[in-house]
């Protein structure tokens, strides 16, 4: 989920896969172990950012392993529910040669 729809376009844009190497990367998401970021742990998004995890109320931060890359998500409380925040991972997990 998306916390904006207008974000699924940026999401998709460039996971251009193969079939294949889709279904890996999605096997290896339905067995990635996933962790809530400790309070004050400076967490590194895939667009560079540095966020700090409890420092805003409304904002929590989960970090993912897939394979050996540590995955960041930051998940904002969006009208009682909590949706992640949009980043470019397919763009991210390719430069880290996750995928």
């Amino acid at each position: 989920m998306t916390y904006l729809p207008s974000a699924v376009e940026e999401l998709t844009r460039n996971n251009s896969m193969a079939g294949a190497d889709r279904g890996h990367v999605a096997l290896l998401c339905v067995e990635m172990p996933v962790a809530r970021a400790r309070d004050a742990e400076v967490v590194r998004m895939p667009v560079g950012t540095r966020i700090v995890a409890g420092a805003v109320s409304e904002e929590v931060a989960y970090v993912g392993l897939l394979g050996s890359i540590e995955v960041p998500f930051r998940l904002r409380k969006v009208d009682g529910a909590w949706k992640v925040l949009p980043e470019p991972y397919f763009e991210w997990l390719r430069s880290m040669g996750a995928i």
